[in-house]
């Protein structure tokens, strides 16, 4: 900074574009903005700005004025570290028409730090709250010369570096803590036993045990029946037709393969040409490893399963497969050596019989060093002294067993050439870690790969297998790459229950009955038709399913558990209904519902798989739709491009264009990631995003059904006191009825404050609220009347 004033003095008579060399280096050299992070004459709505600090979150703008023309610090201020922004804006005409012109720019692209600069001054203030003060009527921090720049450079550097800016200290002198106005607290807040819980019938018990053994990721198990493997598999790479996402980015999922690695191939074109195993065993018995590439919950363990025991059982007569389940482990506890090799210990006993830490299978793998110690320098003791002669060859052999690793190496290769059998070893659910604990995992796969006699199959997560060959132990390496895109969910489902219902048929029981289930075959028969005929025929639901679990199967088999046995479905009316030869369709608000809220009487977002949309952080009303225009924005700008990734920097430009602070666009952000709507890039240098089937699903389609609106009222601050007075705790389905068009009504309110243009388009979703709300009303008046009827 004292090098900087020495050099670069600014006279009276220097103009706007002196200036803006000083602040040049200023920011770059002095504050340690990266050239990368500061867009220059950026275009906003006709006016160009001089400096926007901050990608992609746009934190500052910087105006650059003149000395002595545009912008002056009246008489006295220089002594003042903070004064009151009036008093500067009020010294001339000059500096009231630069301070409006960038708080405008602020508050246009909802910026809330603004500067200006002249050169030899510096003024920093809020030009964008959000605690209800007028702009003109905060409060500004000045620098009134280079001197003050230098001397107080602590503050300069902790309000405007790019680490202060994020840091919000400059926000925190000038509001202070306490000013920001927090939303009303949410109606749960006022719910006594809140979330509490959801009471079932004894039936509804019954069914909910018996979900657990026919519907859960039975893959992760050991033991599974080859029965089941073949009858419950499903082909991978199927695209969805209810998919609310283009077909393009479906099938370009992992095309950022083409020309990153060695060899690839997709997995269900292998399947279909009918060389899938071959092919890939072939492929296992180089000194590579085999990576089978999916999202999370896309089926590879189904795939593993069925190539070991349904595809290739032939082919792997003679070989031993170790499976390694890494879903169990905690990747902060687990010795990965150690797992490995007592996985293969344990293997290698029961498949053939060979206790591998016996003393004469330890001195059959180390025979070499046994003879050769025996030539050695203890040889001679083993006739004069035979009994320290064994003490050091029992020595001798437990020093070669240490390396644990070394050993079983050893092993396996005196068992490969004794007992003609190979070895393959399966390393999966590795995706469930860290992306750093499945680069160390893709480490020691790639030695044991090289030094093991035995193929190796690693399963991984694209984004980690991305940047673990940009940065990782894959950039030394050319990998043998399998992809695995998801199954049909409805197909999966469809199979589990056809599977469960031919067990009953065929043994009256499904394995594992518990001691006095109440429930008949017949009658658990009939349940497993409903389900069914429902994942068959009622594509409403099956919409819904695939696009809420982003064609994760794991999940999807989730949501169905959550549903059976439910204390929100009437198990006895769905059996009875079915006894009385009608074709029971299933409610898709129910299967909603209960998914919702799973076990609890009311939905909790710290218990739920879905997301409340509407929550917010601040007192804005209009926050309330900042997660839909976000989803919306990156769907639109998405469908665009192949890939379907759009760069963080032009979402956060437009949700603060919208009025939407950094912090506000920062939360809502994270959170649609962590929920699962968006996805992010694993490219640091270009963050990217791109919308999910559930993020398309939920701001489309979920977010205006009757079972969504009536769960989410509980948990979303209500900023207007008339409408907290009309939203209530309810219990009949006619108040909540009632109350779900007061919600309804109030989230429209809130939109009309600002009527924004963006993607998403929240009249539409409104009238299909509406419209979802009486179509609910009509049903319900219905049955009662048939009741009626009946009683």
């Amino acid at each position: 900074m004292e090098q900087l004033a020495k050099e670069l003095p600014i006279e009276p008579a220097a103009n706007e574009a002196t200036t803006r060399l000083y602040l040049n280096r200023l920011l770059m050299e002095c504050l340690g903005w990266p050239i990368g992070s500061i867009v220059a004459e950026e275009h906003q709505s006709g006016d160009y700005l001089d400096y926007v600090l901050g990608v992609p979150e746009r934190r500052v703008v910087v105006e650059a004025k003149r000395v002595g023309r545009q912008f002056t610090l009246p008489a006295g201020v220089e002594v003042e570290e903070e004064v009151t922004l009036a008093t500067v804006r009020d010294h001339s005409e000059q500096n009231r028409s630069a301070i409006d012109q960038v708080t405008r720019y602020c508050q246009v692209g909802g910026i809330a730090i603004a500067v200006l600069a002249n050169g030899e001054q510096l003024l920093a203030f809020l030009a964008s709250r959000q605690d209800g003060v007028q702009v003109s009527k905060g409060r500004a921090i000045v620098f009134a010369s280079h001197e003050a720049m230098l001397e107080r450079f602590d503050q300069l550097w902790d309000y405007l570096s790019p680490a202060g800016a994020a840091s919000g200290a400059l926000v925190r002198r000038l509001i202070g803590r306490g000013s920001i106005i927090p939303p009303p607290e949410k109606l749960s807040a006022h719910i006594v036993s809140y979330p509490g819980f959801r009471a079932r019938s004894e039936q509804e018990t019954d069914v909910k045990i018996l979900a657990g053994l026919f519907l859960q990721d039975l893959t992760t198990q050991e033991g599974v029946s080859d029965d089941f493997v073949r009858d419950c598999y499903c082909t991978n790479g199927a695209l969805s037709q209810y998919a609310l996402v283009s077909k393009e980015i479906l099938k370009t999922r992992y095309k950022a393969l083409d020309g990153a690695v060695g060899e690839s191939a997709d997995i269900s074109r292998t399947q279909r040409d009918g060389r899938l195993s071959g092919e890939i065993l072939a492929a296992a018995l180089s000194s590579r490893p085999i990576v089978l590439l999916g999202d999370v919950g896309v089926g590879k363990t189904m795939f593993i399963r069925h190539l070991l025991q349904v595809d290739a059982p032939s082919l792997l007569a003679k070989t031993v497969t170790f499976y390694v389940n890494f879903l169990a482990e905690s990747a902060l506890l687990v010795d990965v050596n150690r797992l490995i090799v007592e996985t293969v210990t344990r293997k290698l006993e029961a498949a053939l019989g060979v206790e591998i830490e016996s003393s004469s299978f330890i001195r059959a793998v180390y025979n070499k060093e046994v003879n050769e110690f025996k030539r050695g320098l203890f040889g001679e003791l083993a006739e004069s002294d035979p009994a320290e002669f064994k003490r050091q060859e029992i020595a001798m052999l437990a020093r070669a067993v240490e390396d644990r690793i070394g050993f079983v190496q050893r092993s396996l290769n005196h068992l490969r050439g004794t007992r003609k059998v190979d070895f393959l070893l399966v390393l999966d659910n590795v995706d469930h870690h860290a992306p750093e604990f499945q680069d160390r995992l893709y480490g020691v796969a790639q030695t044991l790969a090289t030094k093991w006699p035995t193929a190796v199959f690693i399963a991984l997560r694209p984004t980690s297998f991305y940047r673990s060959l940009r940065e990782g132990s894959l950039n030394a390496f050319q990998p043998r790459v399998f992809t695995i895109s998801p199954p049909r969910v409805d197909d999966v489902i469809s199979k589990r229950i056809e599977f469960a219902r031919k067990e009953l048929q065929e043994t009256g029981r499904l394995g594992s009955f518990p001691v006095g289930l109440t429930m008949t075959s017949d009658s658990l028969t009939e349940y497993l038709d409903v389900l069914l005929l429902a994942f068959r025929e009622n594509d409403q639901l099956k919409e819904l399913v695939d696009n809420l679990s982003s064609g994760n199967v794991r999940l999807a088999l989730q949501f169905l558990t959550d549903f059976v046995g439910s204390g929100y479905v009437s198990t006895e009316r769905l059996v009875t209904a079915v006894q009385r030869n009608s074709r029971y369709k299933l409610p898709i608000h129910e299967f909603l519902r209960a998914v919702m809220l799973g076990e609890y009487s009311h939905y909790d977002p710290r218990l739920s798989p879905i997301v409340n949309v509407f929550d917010v952080t601040t007192n804005d009303g209009f926050e309330h739709f900042a997660l839909p225009i976000l989803l919306a924005a990156c769907q639109t700008w998405g469908d665009a491009r192949r890939s379907g990734f759009v760069e963080e920097a032009r979402v956060f430009e437009h949700l603060q264009e919208l009025g939407f602070s950094v912090s506000v666009a920062t939360s809502h952000l994270e959170k649609a990631v962590q929920a699962l709507l968006l996805e992010r890039s694993d490219d640091r240098s270009k963050r990217s995003l791109r919308i999910t089937r559930s993020g398309s699903y939920t701001y489309k389609k979920l977010i205006a059904t009757f079972p969504y609106l009536d769960a989410v009222t509980v948990d979303t601050p209500i900023i207007s006191p008339e409408a907290r007075a009309v939203i209530r705790d309810v219990f009949s389905i006619d108040d909540r009825l009632e109350r779900a068009g007061h919600f309804v009504d109030y989230l429209d309110s809130c939109w009309a404050t600002r009527s924004p243009t963006t993607a998403f388009d929240w009249p539409m979703v409104k009238g299909e609220a509406r419209s979802q709300i009486s179509e609910v009303r009509q049903r319900l008046d219905r049955r009662r009347a048939a009741d009626a009827v009946q009683s």
